[in-house]
């Protein structure tokens, strides 16, 4: 195998692996990403749920006296992933539609909001007609209740949203930087992998070209005795036979310093009916020597 052919393997097998390894993280960062998505809407499901339940009130975080008779807060206590506790601390509001008497909205840490604006974002998102959604920056959730009232509690959850993205950036700076790190250790690893491989081709190009060189004097002195001879003695069969012998085998040693030295790609197209240079098998007539009927006093 050549220089040029090693080298074009291992650029293969790292468009391989980047490949694979890229699949693999976008496979992990999205699922990474989905299962935030499914666990925050979850979690806020859950607390609209709450919010309607308890007349628009959360329940309070846990809470147990300390050593000294205080109450503390304990926010460890009866640790849930989706516990609605830990949504307690955001800013939302609920608006009761009554068609005897006026609304009555309830604001719980919304600052800047004022009572007709939230009122006014209780019919746009009583308009979308679903008991659960998105209208902006706020999750709501509604419910019909006997009375014929309907409560629509509404979640602001900013801080969230920019926490997903800023998830969602993470992991793509994390892919990238990881895909980066992995691209440069296989450059480097297969690059150490494939340095004996191509120093055993280079080891045979070198022992070729060296054999060719050694080649060709011992045939310029047999093409330079035979042509003396044919000077002396006059052209026969058998010097006719022993230049093109030389000859064919001149033009053998010349292939293979073309060969050694080319870096054009060899033709994957099977097995032909030609010789191992290229050249056309030769039949037995190539190799014959003069017959003894034609044997001639030397």
């Amino acid at each position: 195998m050549e220089t040029r052919e090693i080298t074009a393997l291992r650029s293969r097998f790292i468009r391989v692996t980047m490949l694979s390894v890229l699949l693999v993280m976008v496979g992990i960062g999205s699922l990474l990403n989905i299962a935030q998505t499914i666990s925050a809407r979850y979690q806020i499901r859950h607390t609209l749920s709450a919010i309607i339940d308890d007349r628009g009130r959360l329940k309070s975080a846990d809470v147990k006296e300390s050593t000294n008779g205080e109450a503390t807060i304990s926010p460890f206590e009866g640790f849930n992933f989706f516990d609605i506790e830990y949504l307690s601390g955001t800013s939302y509001f609920t608006v009761t539609l009554n068609k005897r008497r006026a609304p009555d909205v309830l604001l719980v840490r919304t600052d800047g909001l004022q009572r007709a604006d939230a009122l006014t974002l209780a019919k746009k998102m009583l308009a979308q007609k679903k008991p659960f959604g998105q209208y902006g920056t706020y999750f709501y959730q509604y419910q019909k209740r006997p009375d014929g009232s309907t409560v629509i509690a509404a979640l602001d959850y900013q801080n969230g949203i920019y926490a997903a993205y800023r998830l969602a950036a993470i992991t793509v700076v994390i892919c990238l930087t990881g895909l980066f790190i992995i691209y440069w250790l296989v450059r480097s690893f297969s690059r150490l992998a494939i340095r004996p491989m191509i120093q055993n081709a280079e080891r045979q190009k070198q022992f070729i070209t060296n054999a060719s060189h050694e080649l060709k004097t011992p045939l310029a002195v047999i093409r330079s005795n035979t042509e003396f001879s044919e000077m002396l003695g006059g052209e026969n069969e058998w010097t006719r036979s022993t230049l093109k012998q030389v000859a064919r085998m001149d033009e053998l040693v010349k292939e293979l310093v073309l060969i050694t030295r080319s870096d054009e790609k060899q033709n994957a197209q099977g097995h032909s009916p030609c010789g191992p240079f290229g050249r056309d098998t030769r039949d037995g007539r190539s190799f014959e020597q003069p017959g003894p009927a034609k044997r001639q006093t030397l």
